[in-house]
């Protein structure tokens, strides 16, 4: 019984394959198709079902620009016919890009993200890049860029991986025009530029028309409608010659938006529609709402903007439904404009107002900043590896030189003891020549060498001082994001100071206050640290005066003082004595990073004394504390970032090791000298020295 249920079962397979074969080889779903794909599916036929797989996936990939459903009927036979997991994930890939062509975003995720989940488990990096690239695709569609960057990145490292020239090509295209939607021109021209390499090397005049259609848009965007329009050209002249008939399409359209910036308005009107009506065809309704929009947006310039409404509303549906915030909010920003030129100022303010909130959907300030530190972290990462693989190849051609000199020598060596055998002390000095030619030939390789070796070390050094200044980039991007909301948690601590009503809650406030300013001087010490190392510090210097810095510092530090019952005193300088030209902002960062340290290492109930004084060339800044002092050793090291000392801080304080260094920087920038005079057990005088550029009362 069980043999007869699974005969019937397995009959029952073959004949929905046959059937499946039969409506795919046979259904006019084109009134003509290109005679290579005529051919394939011949081929196909005459082909054992075990080995169709391959060229049914073939047969997609060429239906899929022309006939898409067709297209996604040959994956399907694809998958059902498949005999191993990877063949079967193959499939599977290729469906999930289809949907996502077709529009059906939620489907191509499904099958993506399900289909990666076994390709990680097989593993199978080609497969798996290719799940990555639609998901990049699908993820950019909907307006996730961030999340679309990651799943580009690691698409690519795995396309590089197995050497997938194709997928390769595909991703550097799509994440040109990822960048170009984040206003990114630099990195969309390099993506661009990589894709155009892959595609002249595999010799594909479509993926060659996908180039030139980014190309296009890319000068379009930068207001060079003349190149834009020749690369639009070429690129419909190459998805003719390909036979892409959607990538015709996409040429026409962007055709239609030129023509319409340069008012030639009948032209835009005539290569939409015609790009339209192929859309249409192909059942594409993802690119049918852009040409929809398209053409609502010459119809307005026609004066036609009743006509422009009903597409423009075609196109919003399409947006809506697909579900990409980016797709919507260019129809609400369309139809505004539409509106208002019919005279309806109600639905114009209406499609205005969803436009803004669309749009602040797509790319927000979070999405630019998580994309940043998505983009340093790649390129640091990708340092990193070309780093290891030249260091890699080093020590394999040293090794090579090595051996290439053992050889030599050895030869040299045997040469010489046949030769003296042979020829006995009257070829002597025959001998000597020969040995001598091998010697010398053996120093000018290994000179050779030597100098090959120090040039890729100093790109490997150079490399890798590149992976440490996007590492600082990153620190800095981190760190300037949570500068802010701490700001505005002491403004409001301030605020909540000086309400009465608050007087019993003051301590609580102190506590709020001590603890995010402390949290704001690390972030502010750890963004002046990331533009030391860049030599991007830059100074504003301008008349000001020292003291007033200095009083204000104080004012910031004297809670925490207050914590450990330390008095913070600041001798008055003579009248009119500390005017001096320097950068206020800065300058308040080293008084800060000082009397900070002083009352970390000083002992509860200890007095803190600050003074300035002035000399006819000098200002003079001097923090004493009664602190443990410094032994010689901590001296040497006190104004090295991360600086570890003998001493602790009395109170438990953190302490990162970076003011001091910060300070000893700002003071060098501004001409100055800062030391310090200390004895074990005698506290510590920090001295920083300014030139007086200013003369008092000037």
């Amino acid at each position: 019984m069980l043999l007869s249920l699974a005969g019937w079962i397995g009959r029952g397979r073959a004949l929905l394959r046959a059937g499946l074969l039969t409506s795919l080889l046979v259904a006019p779903a084109l009134a003509q198709l290109p005679a290579d794909i005529l051919a394939l599916e011949k081929k196909i036929a005459a082909t054992a079902p075990a080995a169709r797989p391959p060229l049914l996936l073939e047969l997609s990939d060429r239906l899929e620009p022309i006939d898409i459903e067709r297209a996604l009927t040959a994956a399907q036979l694809a998958r059902d016919l498949a005999t191993s997991p990877a063949g079967r994930l193959a499939a599977v890939a290729q469906q999930a890009a289809l949907y996502r062509q077709r529009g059906d975003y939620a489907k191509a995720m499904e099958l993506a993200r399900a289909g990666l989940t076994e390709a990680e488990a097989l593993p199978d990096d080609r497969v798996g890049a290719r799940f990555h690239y639609v998901i990049a695709r699908t993820e950019w569609s909907l307006g996730d860029y961030p999340a679309s960057t990651a799943s580009f990145r690691e698409a690519i490292r795995r396309a590089e991986k197995v050497n997938d020239l194709a997928l390769l090509c595909d991703a550097h295209t799509g994440f040109s025009t990822l960048y170009q939607s984040l206003k990114q021109a630099d990195r969309a021209s390099d993506e661009l530029e990589q894709a155009r390499r892959l595609a002249e090397r595999l010799n594909d005049a479509r993926r060659l028309g996908d180039y030139y259609k980014v190309l296009g848009n890319e000068f379009a965007a930068n207001g060079d409608r003349a190149k834009a329009r020749v690369a639009h050209e070429n690129s419909r002249r190459l998805h003719e010659q390909a036979g892409n008939e959607r990538g015709v399409a996409d040429a026409l359209q962007n055709l239609a938006g030129l023509a319409t910036t340069r008012d030639e308005l009948t032209t835009g009107e005539a290569d939409c529609t015609r790009a339209l009506a192929i859309y249409e065809r192909l059942g594409l309704p993802r690119h049918r709402l852009n040409a929809e929009r398209e053409l609502g947006r010459v119809l307005v310039k026609l004066g036609r903007p009743k006509d422009a409404i009903d597409h423009l509303t075609i196109s919003l549906q399409l947006g809506l439904s697909l579900g990409g915030p980016a797709a919507a909010a260019n129809a609400y920003r369309e139809l505004a404009i539409a509106y208002e030129a019919a005279g309806d100022t109600r639905d114009a303010l209406d499609a205005q107002r969803k436009f803004q909130v669309q749009n602040d959907a797509v790319v927000g300030e979070k999405s630019r900043q998580q994309i940043a530190v998505l983009n340093a972290r790649y390129d640091a990462d990708r340092r990193e590896t070309e780093i290891a693989l030249l260091r890699g190849e080093q020590a394999r051609k040293q090794a090579e030189l090595n051996a290439k000199n053992a050889e030599l020598l050895a030869s040299a060596t045997e040469l010489g003891r046949v030769k003296a055998v042979r020829l006995a002390l009257g070829m002597g000095l025959v001998a000597g020549a020969v040995a001598l030619g091998a010697f010398v030939q053996l120093q000018r390789t290994q000179l050779r060498a030597e100098r090959r070796v120090f040039a890729e070390t100093k790109v490997a050094k150079e490399a890798a001082e590149e992976a440490d200044r996007m590492k600082t980039r990153f620190l800095g991007i981190a760190t300037h994001d949570i500068r802010t909301p701490l700001g505005n948690i002491v403004n409001l601590a301030t605020e909540l100071r000086t309400d009465p009503r608050s007087a019993e809650r003051a301590e609580y406030v102190d506590v709020i206050t001590s603890e995010a300013q402390r949290v704001l001087c690390l972030v502010e010490e750890l963004l002046t640290i990331a533009a030391l190392e860049t030599g991007k510090l830059e100074l504003h210097p301008a008349p000001m005066d020292f003291a007033e810095v200095v009083h204000a510092a104080v004012g910031t530090l004297r809670w925490q003082a207050n914590a450990k019952r330390q008095i913070i005193l600041f001798l008055p300088p003579a009248p009119n004595s500390t005017v001096m030209t320097g950068d206020a902002h800065r300058l308040h960062q080293v008084v800060t990073n000082l009397v900070s340290n002083a009352i970390k290492f000083s002992p509860p109930g200890k007095t803190i004394t600050l003074a300035l004084t002035r000399t006819e060339s000098t200002l003079t800044l001097t923090v004493h504390d009664e602190g443990p002092g410094l032994s010689q050793a901590d001296a040497a090291r006190l104004f090295t970032p991360f600086a570890t000392l003998s001493a602790h801080p009395t109170a438990g304080e953190s302490s990162h090791g970076l003011g001091l260094s910060i300070a000893h920087e700002i003071v060098r920038l501004h001409g100055g000298t800062i030391r310090v005079e200390s004895q074990p057990g005698e506290g510590a005088m920090f001295i920083a020295e300014f030139p007086a550029a200013m003369k008092p009362g000037s």
